[in-house]
């Protein structure tokens, strides 16, 4: 299992904001294709070819609930247009 597959596995089973890190997110993003956007304060804006919208996250340590969700769904996106 490569790196990634690592990271992505272990972001799709994150429960809870300790699950991840802001800098893990950052990194599994980079290398799976989101480019970033904009960056305003903390707030981190990601794009991908194969998305229509932006990704924005907040990159506190840990990342909110929501957010881990919300990268959940832009993988399973990116996913079924695969």
């Amino acid at each position: 299992m490569s790196q990634l597959e690592k990271q992505k596995a272990k972001i799709m089973r994150a429960e809870s904001p300790k699950d991840i890190t802001a800098i893990e997110l950052q990194s599994f993003m980079s290398k799976y294709g989101f480019e970033l956007s904009s960056k305003n304060g903390s707030h981190y804006s990601y794009k991908h070819e194969k998305l229509d919208t932006l990704v924005t996250i907040p990159m506190h340590s840990p990342i909110k609930r929501p957010y881990i969700v919300l990268v959940k769904q832009a993988i399973e996106k990116i996913e079924e247009g695969s």
